[in-house]
């Protein structure tokens, strides 16, 4: 026999009677645990990139004990070891998670939470973004820095714009580099010394994307 278990968890009475073909009747008493109601997997998330940052969004569960979601981050490279978790603090079906590195693989997944805060056991599928932007690397060497970064897909650049100088002092030293260029190397520093670097893009039109300038040290 089936029978639908009572909304409140904890524990309840159960009596149970079972009756045979010859009208033998048993009696059985017992104690029965109601666990709490958990909300149901997060289906169909979905990650865009944006600039540093990644749009997530996903089905929306319809039971009527939702209180929010939750979501977590975890590097591609490391994905069982989460960076950071936030809870949405509604029931929205998209969240954008901002101030992500570009160039870094990043994966998520969303689970559910109940009025009574208790979260769904299972996550989602995880889903994977890398957010747009430069990704400003600095490598030293002796006497030099490797500066290189991410190209800009479906931008066309005239230049980029290199700004650099002694860390803490103006950024003295100008330099334009081809806006085909995803690196470039400074050389004739001076070793021990710290350095700022910051690279401006430059569309075709001569604007410079200042939203999009990255610095590095």
């Amino acid at each position: 026999a089936t029978f639908s278990a009572p909304k409140e968890s904890g524990e309840i009475d159960v009596r149970v009677v079972a009756k045979d073909s010859a009208g033998h009747e048993t009696t059985v008493l017992a104690k029965w645990t109601v666990g709490e109601q958990r909300m149901g997997k997060v289906l169909g998330v979905s990650a865009t990139a944006k600039l540093r940052s990644v749009l997530l969004s996903w089905q929306a569960i319809t039971d009527a004990n939702l209180k929010e979601y939750k979501v977590y981050v975890a590097l591609l490279s490391d994905p069982k070891n989460f960076l950071a978790s936030r809870n949405t603090g509604s029931k929205t079906t998209s969240v954008l998670l901002t101030d992500l590195v570009p160039g870094t693989t990043y994966v998520f997944t969303v689970t559910a939470i109940n009025m009574k805060n208790a979260e769904s056991p299972e996550q989602s599928d995880p889903v994977s973004a890398t957010p747009l932007g430069l990704g400003l690397r600095a490598t030293p060497g002796a006497g030099q820095v490797e500066l290189s970064w991410q190209s800009l897909p479906d931008l066309p650049l005239l230049h980029y714009s290199l700004d650099y100088g002694a860390k803490g002092e103006e950024l003295s030293e100008h330099r334009k580099v081809h806006g085909s260029r995803t690196s470039v190397t400074i050389k004739d520093l001076i070793n021990d010394i710290p350095y700022v670097f910051t690279i401006t893009p430059v569309a075709v039109n001569g604007d410079a994307l200042t939203e999009l300038a990255e610095s590095a040290e």
